[in-house]
């Protein structure tokens, strides 16, 4: 029995174009770097950093949903940061599912790297982030990382758990900022 293209894995061929919220944070202020020290704040599932939200939209179908979410996924390959390859890179309209594929250029001319999926039900819709990778270069040294060894309590926050450390703290802070952009944007383009 084969698939019909109902429900199968394809990559898309038009583009939809939304608007792009983002949240500007003010990072200085004592309230919001205690933000970025909280335990857990960085997810962990199995072993990889993952973060999952389900956002509820009652009275919206799956296809609705499932519409809005592509069109806010596609406008976010033309975020002014974004780096070429970012892209909606595979759907499934029968399951009602997204995958967005990310490079970002961020602090330092760091590449962010990050994988989004959005899956669509009647009533609610779930947005998936992980797979963060980041591709840092000081001056022609390039070091290859994942947020596991990155940006998770372990290696971002003093042992007493009172500040960020220098570097990996700085990028854990900008990843917590834009998953909130994307989340928050996600959750607006969904109403």
């Amino acid at each position: 029995v084969g698939n019909t293209t109902s429900d199968a894995w394809v990559v898309p061929t038009t583009a939809a174009t939304a608007a792009v919220r983002t949240k500007n944070v003010d990072t200085d202020s004592k309230a919001n770097k205690d933000i970025y020290l909280q335990k857990g704040l960085i997810p962990e599932v199995n072993g990889q950093v993952m973060w999952t939200e389900t956002i509820s939209v009652p009275g919206a179908t799956a296809d609705e949903l499932y519409d809005k979410a592509f069109a806010y996924l596609t406008a976010l390959t033309q975020d002014k940061n974004q780096l070429e390859g970012s892209k909606v890179a595979l759907v499934n309209k029968g399951e009602h599912s997204i995958i967005f594929s990310s490079s970002l250029l961020s602090l330092d001319f760091t590449q962010f790297n990050y994988v989004l999926q959005a899956t669509c039900r009647d009533g609610e819709a779930t947005l998936t982030m992980n797979r963060l990778t980041y591709r840092y270069d000081v001056q022609g040294n390039v070091s290859d990382l994942s947020a596991e060894q990155w940006i998770t309590d372990k290696y971002a926050v003093n042992k007493k758990h009172t500040r960020l450390l220098p570097v990996s703290g700085k990028f854990r802070r900008a990843t917590v900022d834009r998953k909130n952009a994307i989340f928050d944007g996600f959750a607006q383009a969904l109403k």
